[in-house]
């Protein structure tokens, strides 16, 4: 017996919070080692560059003469001891923060890649591959940055800035103040940019994820364009999107660089409006030389870590719309799995009652569908292209659920079984299965890991393919390229027979799974599989006459419906839309169909 997990699963942390930032920030948090090590970094670089500015004000105290304060013999290793200090919180805080934000970038795209692989099959078709590649791994890189320039950059401003202001007014509170009276308009103005740049952000990067997905389908469709003269089209297709991609992304920093810009004149503007002051009142003998020197020195400190500060608003607001599009990938309701209820280890006993089905609300590919198959039996279905038989098979996995209607295994609904005991129980073997770039043995494992050299040897043999393992030159640790695109799709097929006969299903269900086999390859390997297969019951989804008069049932449909249920001798003498399905092969194998009639009796 295989027994499901329960309902009841716990959500993760990010599935209970509301807003982005904030789900970002929790990421974050999780990092806190990563974050402490780069603000002890930053916090040595601050305190370094501070303590060299005051040294160098008690330096030009000593060489002005007024006052002897501190000898070069002292104020040398002092210097140096300082720039070593500045040296390793420079690394130190570099190393740290990269790492943090690499840390946050794993979490990110493990919950994306995570969610994207529990996601129904619906759900997924919202998306284009292109564009959700894009945002696992583009959009996801970009927003793992934010926390890391967030933390340089506030720690810049509450050290190196808030440290460099406090001195200013230790040095002088009056020319303080006339800086920061010059300042004071920033935050206003900083505040008026947000909107605009928020929407210029998220406008440029779902262009560029138009453009990603645009760029995906050339690549899935190459051969199409190829044979089809579509060359110049899909150029020009790609480089108006291009264009478009770069235009948003330019205009966004353009708002981005006027944001900084401004930032800078202000800082400019307090420190012509500090410098002027500071003269007249050093003409006065109210301030120092060195004193208003420092205080310069202290004020260049401040207009580098405001400029930060600036950028951190743009760069909050250009981060808003990767942001967005990658958690709208986190927040896809993951497929609904079932209760407690286990799927007997014996042939599966299947009913659907009255199922419809459609991809489109109002362009049903199966309507009101009925039929039975006992346990350890077997049924085909058959119908036109595109007629629902594949949609049939993705319904008996539950990567589609049912618009009408009820599918019953052993006499208990789809919904009320756990999905991974489903899918070891009921097995579909599509016509272009996918297989992976890798070794042959990792392809034909996948799924069964832990199946035996013996269960394996046994896979081969029914599937057709020990004598061409015997042919490769690594046998079964030879590599194959992504999808099989170095096997022919006889080669493919059988691998994917060989890896469904190694998962053990009660029910198989073969949508097309010998189509591009010939009629006698066809035949042999379903005799070898003759005793394996009569101990499971098995739905056969076929096109061609030879492989339906094999089987002792078949099931057709037409217009979605089931108009036709007997064996396959009958329904070729009293089921017009049976035999309109194979018009074409009729004559061709009505001498070898008589015989095999007349053996059967």
């Amino acid at each position: 017996m295989i027994e499901p997990r329960s309902p009841a699963v716990e959500p993760d942390f990010a599935s209970r919070l509301t807003g982005p930032r904030r789900r970002l920030f929790r990421f974050a948090v999780e990092q806190w080692p990563s974050a402490v090590g780069a603000l002890a970094g930053l916090a040595a670089v601050a305190a370094a560059q501070l303590s060299l500015t005051w040294l160098f004000k008690l330096w030009m105290e000593d060489l002005l003469g007024a006052r002897a304060v501190l000898e070069p013999a002292v104020a040398l290793p002092i210097a140096l001891a300082l720039i070593g200090l500045l040296v390793v919180g420079i690394m130190a805080s570099r190393y740290a923060l990269r790492r943090f934000e690499l840390r946050i970038q794993l979490r990110l795209r493990d919950l994306a890649a995570t969610r994207l692989l529990e996601v129904s099959a619906a759900g997924i078709r919202r998306f284009a591959s292109g564009d959700l590649m894009s945002r696992v791994l583009h959009d996801a890189a970009q927003v793992a940055t934010l926390p890391s320039h967030v933390l340089r950059r506030v720690t810049d401003g509450l050290l190196v800035a808030g440290g460099a202001i406090v001195l200013m007014f230790v040095l002088d509170f009056r020319l303080a103040l006339a800086a920061a009276v010059a300042v004071a308009p920033a935050a206003w103005i900083i505040g008026r940019f947000q909107q605009v740049l928020r929407r210029s952000s998220l406008a440029a990067h779902q262009a560029v994820g138009d453009l990603a997905a645009l760029l995906g389908e050339q690549l899935a469709g190459a051969t199409t364009v190829r044979l089809f003269g579509g060359r110049d089209f899909e150029r020009r297709r790609f480089a108006t999107r291009n264009r478009e991609a770069t235009r948003r992304l330019l205009s966004t920093e353009l708002w981005a660089a006027g944001l900084a810009s401004f930032v800078w004149v202000l800082s400019g503007l307090g420190m012509i409006a500090a410098i002027w002051y500071g003269t007249r009142q050093v003409e006065n003998g109210a301030v120092s030389v060195s004193s208003l020197a420092a205080f310069c020195l202290y004020g260049a400190q401040i207009v580098e870590p405001l400029r930060r500060l600036g950028d951190l608003q743009a760069e909050i607001h250009r981060v808003a719309g990767p942001m967005a599009r990658l958690f709208e990938i986190c927040d896809q309701p993951p497929e609904a799995s079932g209760d407690r209820r286990p799927v007997a280890a014996r042939p599966a006993a299947l009913s659907l009652a009255g199922v419809s089905f459609g991809y489109e609300p109002e362009v049903p590919v199966l309507r009101h569908v009925d039929f039975d198959l006992g346990a350890g039996d077997t049924v085909g279905v058959v119908a036109t292209s595109g007629g629902g038989k594949s949609t049939l098979a993705a319904l008996l996995v539950r990567l589609v659920e049912p618009d009408q209607g009820r599918i019953l295994l052993d006499g208990t609904d789809l919904c009320r079984f756990d999905l991974d005991a489903l899918r070891r129980s009921v097995v579909v073997v599509e016509q272009d299965s996918f297989l992976f770039a890798g070794s042959l043995r990792g392809n034909l494992l996948y799924g069964s890991w832990d199946a035996s050299s013996r269960q394996l040897t046994e896979a081969l043999r029914g599937a057709g393919l020990e004598r061409w393992i015997d042919t490769l030159p690594r046998g079964l640790d030879t590599e194959i390229q992504e999808i099989g695109r170095s096997l022919s799709g006889g080669q493919r097929q059988r691998i994917a027979l060989a890896r469904a006969i190694l998962r053990e299903p009660r029910l198989l269900v073969l949508d097309e799974a010998t189509s591009a086999l010939d009629g006698e390859t066809e035949a042999r390997i379903f005799e070898r599989l003759e005793a394996w297969l009569s101990r499971r019951s098995v739905v056969v989804m076929a096109h061609r006459l030879s492989t339906v008069v094999r089987l002792p049932r078949v099931i057709t449909l037409a217009g979605g419906e089931v108009v036709a249920d007997g064996p396959p001798r009958d329904l070729l003498g009293d089921s017009a839309p049976f035999r309109d399905l194979f018009l074409d092969q009729l004559e061709v194998l009505r001498p070898s169909l008589d015989r095999r009639f007349q053996e059967a009796g």
